[in-house]
């Protein structure tokens, strides 16, 4: 009998262990499995605005839908400089826009598509080049006064109307400045490309700029390509 009773507890002591294992292990994955749908639907969300915004690849009206998972998408001010030393040559107000949720979020800037979650990605680099000596600068501005909240699962749709214009440069030599909230991410874009690359405050309102040398450029192009930016539930 004694025997007997043994063994019943000792099988219910079994299932105990093994119940308060199986729960620490859900509660472990649980972290882990928002981490895994955190940054999917960042990706989401930034392989859509690098979809959706392609102003220097547009011409008319362009829409896409992008499914968010909540957020808010704004624009923000932004501005792109070309300079020849400390002379500039062209300024524009290009803006950004920038997604953000408790997982993470995306920007689009200068044609650059930037995604934010556990660190920065550059999804889409921006569209500044030099090829025999020929300096081109594509420059997106972004306009529109956007403002979007979207409450949980949802489908918004992001319209372009875009229209382009060309400005000469002069001759070189030039540097480059994008504003952006994440010159950390930019720089090494144009280190890789064996730039010389630097930061700087360059109107003091606390945004940095990347600002890229080209002292082999002879010649500069400005490419603008304005973008109304409107979006919808």
């Amino acid at each position: 009998m004694a025997r007997a009773q043994s063994h019943v507890v000792g099988v219910a002591l079994l299932v105990g262990v093994t119940a308060v294992s199986l729960g620490l292990i859900v509660a472990s994955a649980g972290p882990l499995i928002d981490a895994q749908t955190a940054r999917a639907d960042t990706a989401r969300v930034a392989e859509g605005l690098d979809d959706a915004v392609r102003p220097a690849e547009t011409t008319g009206v362009r829409e896409r839908d992008v499914a968010v998972l909540g957020g808010s998408f704004e624009t923000v001010q932004r501005d792109l400089r070309v300079l020849d030393g400390e002379e500039v040559v062209a300024e524009r107000a290009i803006g950004a826009l920038r997604f953000e949720n408790e997982h993470g979020g995306a920007t689009v800037v200068a044609g650059a598509v930037l995604r934010f979650s556990g660190g920065t990605a550059v999804v889409r680099p921006p569209g500044i080049r030099v090829t025999d000596g020929h300096l081109a600068v594509s420059a997106p501005v972004l306009r529109g006064d956007v403002s979007y909240g979207a409450s949980g699962r949802q489908t918004v749709t992001i319209r372009t109307a875009v229209r382009h214009a060309r400005t000469d440069l002069g001759p070189g030599p030039f540097s480059v400045a994008v504003e952006t909230a994440a010159p950390g991410a930019l720089a090494p874009v144009f280190r890789d490309r064996g730039r010389s690359v630097e930061r700087r405050d360059l109107d003091g309102d606390g945004v940095e700029s990347v600002v890229v040398a080209f002292p082999n450029a002879t010649r500069g192009t400005l490419f603008t390509h304005v973008a109304e930016v409107s979006i919808r539930g």
